[in-house]
C-alpha cells in the first residue's frame, strides 16, 4: 500500500488517462483552455526535503502522461507541501491561512504559464 503522504503513481495509468482525456476534450470542444495543477499535501509525515524527490518524479509522469493531450501541466507537485499547520482536521482541509498559500502558489503558476488575468 502507498505511504499517505507519497504520491501513487499507480493512479496515472491507462484507465486514468483515458478518463483525463475525455474530459480534456469536452473543455477544448467547448472552447475552454485546460490547465492541469495538483492538490495540496502536508509535510507532517515526512520533512519537505524529503517529499520533493517523489513528488517531482510524480510531476515528470504526469508531465509526460498528458504529453500531446490538449491540457498543459502548469505546476510541480512540490510546489504543493504545505506546512502540517496549514491543516486543520485531516490532510485534504487546509486552514484559511494554507488556502491562502494554496492561492497564491497557483496564482503564481498561472501567471508563469502566462495565463490572461
Amino acid at each position: 500500500e502507498a505511504e499517505p503522504f507519497l504520491p501513487d503513481a499507480e493512479i496515472v495509468n491507462e484507465i486514468s488517462l483515458q478518463m483525463y482525456s475525455d474530459v480534456f476534450a469536452k473543455i477544448t470542444e467547448k472552447g475552454g483552455l485546460c490547465l492541469f495543477s495538483f492538490p495540496p499535501v502536508s509535510d507532517a509525515y515526512a520533512p519537505r526535503e524529503e517529499l520533493t524527490p517523489a513528488y517531482d518524479a510524480f510531476t515528470q509522469k504526469v508531465t509526460q502522461t498528458f504529453a500531446g493531450l490538449p491540457c498543459a501541466v502548469i505546476s510541480s507537485a512540490a510546489d504543493y507541501i504545505f506546512p502540517a499547520e496549514q491543516f486543520y482536521d485531516n490532510r485534504y482541509h487546509m486552514t484559511s491561512e494554507g488556502a491562502d498559500a494554496r492561492t497564491l502558489q497557483l496564482i503564481a503558476d498561472l501567471d508563469a504559464y502566462g495565463f490572461d488575468r
